[in-house]
């Protein structure tokens, strides 16, 4: 094994270098300390990978990855109504979740609410290090040390400050995540993205960063909290959400509004539910729930149409049974899925 091209992220995927950071494994622990000893090259980095081993437990889904593409094929063939896989990811996720959608803006408790200048401080002198980064079309799942619980969607990038768990609980985001915070009074939970700052004590969040993008969405579904546009300091800048209430801040509109439960447990659980959806509605929905955009010529959009449900997959997958019901191809470029 090459470990001199590992990552920090590379080491905390490696079984047996988690078994030598928590000691589980007496064979493990002596292979790594011999190593480590041999090698200064790279002893460094894999001690900084250590650190975050310390600090947090990864735990990578690994549930039912992919069913043969073959089955799949054949179930669309065969009943083009419907392609309904059996999937039953995300459990631990509960009815109390709140998503934010953050570029922007501050959030906060109004009670019990963290000293503000404290949270500056420590965001100002916080050193961050990578913990995870995903690739467009893969979506991943980490516990970290303070049992706090995180959903990593594709094309995103998640870093933790050094002492995470101590006085505060600093974690920055390039892109998006759920996180199902673990209350602890002591320890203020704080993501930062690279315009905005999300300050809770215990709750559950979506924070997602578009790039080149000032449009903000908020939705709650448990407790209350106050959002605040960082972008106006007139005395209509903050609202108040209760359960079942969302807002959207685009630099025009800052007002409350209704939504569905069901939005947020879609995009939970990569649920795509479509009946005679044309082009529009299917990139529409590809979009909100993985972050990509679908692109077709002319003709080939006003032809596309999709009906089914597909719930838990990957990407690519789901674009195998809507492309093999529409007789085309795709591949995928950045955030890009385009359709021949």
């Amino acid at each position: 094994m090459d470990y001199f091209k590992y990552s920090s992220e590379d080491f905390l995927n490696d079984d047996s270098f988690l078994n030598y950071c928590h000691g589980k494994n007496p064979v493990d622990t002596a292979y790594w300390e011999k190593l480590l000893a041999e090698q200064p090259t790279w002893r460094e980095k894999a001690l900084e990978a250590k650190k975050i081993g310390l600090l947090l437990s990864i735990r990578v889904d690994a549930e039912e990855k992919k069913r043969a593409l073959q089955h799949l094929k054949t179930a669309i063939a065969g009943s083009p109504q419907l392609y309904k896989p059996r999937h039953n990811w995300i459990r631990w996720i509960s009815a109390a979740a709140a998503i934010l959608l953050v570029g922007g803006l501050f959030f906060w408790w109004q009670a019990g609410n963290p000293d503000q200048n404290q949270f500056a401080s420590h965001l100002v002198r916080a050193d961050f290090t990578l913990l995870a980064k995903t690739a467009v079309s893969e979506r991943r799942e980490m516990v970290l040390a303070d049992g706090s619980r995180v959903i990593l969607n594709g094309g995103s990038e998640l870093r933790i400050a050094t002492g995470y768990n101590k006085k505060s609980r600093l974690l920055w985001l390039s892109g998006e995540a759920f996180f199902k915070v673990e209350p602890n009074r002591d320890a203020p939970f704080i993501v930062r993205t690279a315009n905005s700052s999300t300050a809770v004590l215990g709750t559950s969040f979506k924070v997602k960063q578009e790039a080149g993008r000032q449009i903000t969405s908020i939705m709650l579904a448990s407790g209350k909290v106050m959002v605040k546009d960082l972008t106006s300091d007139t005395r209509s800048n903050k609202l108040i959400l209760n359960p079942g209430e969302m807002t959207l801040l685009d630099g025009k509109t800052f007002r409350k509004s209704s939504f569905q439960k069901s939005e947020m447990d879609d995009w939970l659980n990569q649920k795509l539910l479509f009946s005679s959806a044309g082009f529009a509605e299917i990139s529409q929905r590809l979009e909100a729930i993985y972050g990509v955009k679908l692109q077709a010529d002319a003709i080939m959009a006003q032809q596309f149409a999709f009906t089914g449900e597909l719930q838990g997959l990957k990407l690519e997958d789901v674009m195998d049974a809507i492309t093999f019901a529409n007789h085309c191809t795709f591949h995928i470029e950045g955030n890009k899925v385009m359709i021949k």
